[in-house]
């Protein structure tokens, strides 16, 4: 996975994903699209693949860190927990849980019928930005 991620600009999509889960329940556009091109490569399925596998992780330990689960804030960089501490609360968590797996189904047809990745990029942040208020 750590290669995976040093191999694909791994870093770089997820600081963009970083800096628009930051932003919500606005949604910066230019920055959404910027990520969007780091996907229009040669290795396009494998970014986009790694783009599903970082934002799934940063919801998970979003979840993890409001119940506190095994002193978890220790684990996770201090700009994630602000925006944890500031988006994922006791009203919304369970939302922000159902929007991921209706989304993931939305993913898993995608990839399934090859539907444009641009597309569901822009929808998973708009039904994120509904639950992050």
């Amino acid at each position: 996975y750590c290669l995976q991620i040093l191999d694909l600009n791994g870093i770089e999509i997820y600081n963009k994903i970083i800096n628009i889960f930051s932003k919500m329940p606005i949604l910066d556009f230019e920055e959404i699209n910027n990520l969007i091109n780091l996907f229009n490569n040669k290795i396009n399925n494998e970014s986009f693949n790694l783009f599903i596998d970082l934002v799934n992780d940063f919801i998970h330990r979003g979840v993890v860190n409001l119940y506190n689960i095994n002193n978890s804030k220790n684990d996770f960089f201090k700009y994630e927990i602000k925006i944890f501490d500031e988006k994922i609360n006791e009203n919304n968590v369970i939302q922000i849980i159902d929007c991921w797996s209706t989304l993931k189904d939305t993913i898993d047809k995608g990839k399934k019928f090859n539907l444009n990745k641009k597309n569901i990029v822009n929808e998973i942040f708009y039904e994120f930005s509904k639950c992050f208020n």
